[in-house]
């Protein structure tokens, strides 16, 4: 397989060189031969780079979706922290509200029991 490189604008001073970027002609078979065996080696770098920019670019992409699948768990864990905080309050509020009144209750019948005695007393002390 031969591989034919043009240059723009930059060719090499050295004729040898100049040859060799035109694909070769004029070389000895010998020397085309290197130069596509080196153009090949430079081609599977280039290949081998390419796949590692790909995975690369496939793990950054996997780290990328992670930490967004991560952010929207953290949003959702937050959403339900503060909806449980609003019930666990809302409870609160209305076990408090709960014992207030039986507060309430308990000092109305105990006030209630002390006027029910003070009017015995009284009625006692009438007869």
């Amino acid at each position: 397989m031969e591989i034919k490189l043009s240059v723009k604008n930059t060719a090499p001073a050295d004729p040898l060189a100049r040859r060799a970027v035109n694909g070769g002609a004029g070389l000895p078979p010998a020397c085309r031969a290197y130069i596509n065996r080196a153009l090949a080696l430079n081609i599977r770098g280039a290949r081998y780079e390419l796949g590692r920019t790909r995975h690369s670019l496939l793990r950054t992409r996997e780290s990328l979706e992670s930490r967004d699948q991560r952010l929207e768990n953290d949003r959702i864990q937050h959403a339900m922290s503060r909806i449980l905080k609003s019930v666990v309050s809302k409870q609160q509020r209305l076990e408090h509200d709960r014992i207030r009144h039986a507060v309430s209750r308990s000092l109305e019948s105990s006030d209630s029991r002390e006027r029910r005695l003070e009017n015995d007393r009284r009625h006692h002390q009438n007869q």
